[in-house]
């Protein structure tokens, strides 16, 4: 079954957020204070979690190509 239009926008939208996301973070870790690493640090972390786990659910329903990822 191929993705509908809709679905595709969706999640280039998402994917879109997420990497902006995790660049904003990487550019904030770079000039925050030491009380703000650990934080800043765990969101990247989580921000790139997610997105390993949008290319393994992608890979495993053969949408890899379709989706960008």
């Amino acid at each position: 079954m191929k993705p509908s239009e809709t679905y595709l926008e969706f999640i280039h939208d998402v994917l879109i957020t997420v990497h902006s996301g995790i660049h904003e973070l990487q550019g904030r870790l770079a000039f925050c204070d030491p009380a703000e690493r650990d934080y800043i640090e765990g969101r990247i972390f989580s921000y790139t979690e997610f997105l390993q786990t949008l290319q393994t659910s992608a890979r495993e329903f053969g949408l890899s190509d379709e989706i960008g990822l």
